[in-house]
């Protein structure tokens, strides 16, 4: 009976201290997990009213609390709602950033200090970021060459650029290019110096309309693509237009006392349709499925896109224009159709002779 009792006693104590080892871890560990922004910097003034793509490397995280403090690497998207005067004063600064909710609390929790996150944030009030639930994900240790900085000269560009692929980011949608040549320059192009972008990367984005396109792009492909820096302070662009792959290197358009020179800009081409941008409809004269081209004598000019730099279209009706660059699926109209077929096409004119396809629009019609 004594042994029982000792039994007994002894095993309460070694109950009461196992509940007590466990409530001091706990304390401890609520203790290095407190509120995200006790150890984070004060938000400098510029990044007020901020909204965009952050990187930066994780320092401490509570998925209690669905907070979390980095160390910022980089902003390399800045949205077009962004009211923050200087977003990039953020960099080399250790932020918190809380809400962080549902789905996302399993990438908080596998997440460890010192990896790299990129996430989406805003800022709404006092010394913190929100996550607003869009974008959060671990991604590769922080390598300026992901995340490229726009020259201050090419902000606002609006054109046409031919480059290589670099990288892709196929959770995103979005491109590494290096650009080889800026092909042309549109009416509201507000760069200084289109051309300081030759020779540099820049990211390229804005494909969840054209997945098609995007997914029929690998890593060293050569490029041409109509695009927009719209958002002054961030460092993406956006595909405008029209994407394609150049089976060779392009080169800059003619410039601009060439083309008063030889109004025709080159030969096979109406002088109407020189610049021109727009949808066209004609009968068609000949075909070439394996080039990827086709003839047609033009019989109306349904519209001209408002960057269109051709004065007098309607001066080309009549007359025959070579359609190239058909690939993919619409070869299936070229395979088809047949001589004599009205044919609707949207084709720009950014090479001599020829009106290219930028993969949008071409149908047989009545």
């Amino acid at each position: 009976m004594f042994r029982q009792l000792i039994v007994i006693v002894v095993f309460a104590v070694l109950v009461a201290s196992t509940e007590g080892d466990e409530k001091n871890q706990k304390q401890e560990s609520l203790q290095s997990n407190k509120p995200a922004a006790v150890t984070a910097e004060a938000l400098p003034e510029a990044i007020k009213n901020f909204n965009g793509m952050v990187v930066g490397r994780l320092v401490k995280k509570d998925v209690e609390r669905g907070e979390f403090v980095v160390t910022v690497d980089a902003v390399p998207r800045v949205w077009r709602n962004s009211k923050a005067e200087n977003p990039k004063s953020i960099v080399g600064k250790t932020i918190a950033i809380n809400g962080v909710t549902g789905k996302w609390l399993d990438v908080l929790l596998l997440v460890k200090p010192g990896e790299t996150l990129e996430f989406e944030s805003r800022h709404d009030r006092g010394d913190y970021l929100t996550f607003p639930g869009e974008l959060l994900r671990k991604v590769a240790p922080f390598d300026p060459s992901d995340y490229p900085e726009l020259p201050e000269e090419f902000r606002g560009f609006e054109g046409a650029v031919a480059a290589k692929v670099v990288k892709k980011d196929p959770e995103t949608f979005e491109l590494i290019v290096k650009v080889d040549h800026v092909l042309d320059t549109w009416k509201n192009n507000r760069a200084k110096k289109p051309k300081s972008i030759e020779g540099k990367k820049m990211m390229l984005a804005g494909f969840w309309q054209r997945k098609e396109a995007y997914h029929g792009l690998k890593t060293g492909d050569r490029i041409e693509a109509g695009v927009r820096h719209i958002g002054l302070r961030s460092d993406h662009v956006t595909v405008a237009e029209f994407v394609r792959k150049a089976s060779k290197e392009s080169k800059s358009k003619p410039d601009a006392k060439s083309k008063q020179k030889d109004k025709s800009t080159a030969q096979g081409l109406p002088a109407g349709l020189n610049g021109f941008r727009g949808v066209l409809i004609g009968s068609l004269k000949s075909k070439d499925v394996e080039k990827g081209e086709f003839k047609l004598k033009l019989e109306k000019v349904v519209r001209s896109h408002p960057r269109s730099e051709a004065k007098n279209p309607e001066n080309a009706i009549g007359k025959e224009v070579t359609v190239q660059r058909v690939e993919r699926r619409f070869l299936d109209v070229l395979i088809t159709a047949k001589p004599g077929d009205k044919i609707e096409v949207l084709a720009f004119h950014n090479r001599p002779g020829v009106l290219d396809f930028p993969g949008e629009l071409l149908r047989k019609v009545d």
